[in-house]
């Protein structure tokens, strides 16, 4: 009988080592639609899961309580030829400007924005717009096989408006707080419905 169960037990560890393998492991897919926001990086910051919008071809955070940049907000959709890329688009009004825009990260390091060609001043060659993924639900690019979360938020002029860059240390920047990009809007931050 004893001999039974070690076998029982060595066959359940064994389907158990199989499953488990991280080879196995799938990310989670997210709903089809998302929008990002910024979380600042300690307890005292002023950014507390405010949206990223687009403003002028650049990623912004806005704190809507200070300015209203809600016609500049934005809804994400994975990309149809390639789900690694982020699909922006206007998610409250009918700006085709810049609707299916590509979401984008300098390289190595500066501001991040929205690609759509002929209407950027950035060249795709200085920029990438693929790799994009969710750790759980925190936004992340996938670079040669490693998972990066190097985002950052500089102050501006305008009190509650922060430009969102990539990459702090590269570009030398010395004002910039580190923040965490998640697709989950904070329940104290009024939203429009998606």
């Amino acid at each position: 009988m004893s001999k039974i169960i070690t076998a029982i037990a060595a066959l359940s560890a064994a389907i158990v080592g199989v499953t488990a393998r991280p080879g196995f492991l799938q990310t989670r897919d997210t709903t089809s639609n998302f929008s990002l926001f910024a979380y600042g990086s300690d307890s005292d910051s002023a950014i507390g899961g405010y949206p990223i919008f687009y403003n002028e071809g650049f990623a912004y955070i806005a704190n809507p309580a200070k300015v209203n940049y809600t016609d500049k907000y934005v809804l994400f959709t994975k990309g149809t030829e390639d789900t690694t890329e982020w699909v922006a688009s206007p998610l409250t009004t009918s700006n085709t400007t810049w609707s299916e825009s590509l979401f984008y990260v300098p390289s190595p390091y500066g501001p991040t924005g929205f690609y759509k060609s002929g209407l950027s001043n950035v060249t795709e060659s200085s920029i990438i717009t693929s790799g994009f993924t969710f750790y759980g639900t925190t936004a992340m690019l996938k670079i040669d096989g490693t998972l990066y979360t190097e985002w950052y938020a500089v102050e501006t002029s305008i009190d509650g408006l922060w430009s969102v860059g990539w990459n702090a240390t590269g570009a030398g920047v010395t004002d910039a707080e580190l923040i965490t990009v998640r697709r989950v809007n904070p329940p104290n931050v009024a939203y429009p419905d998606e």
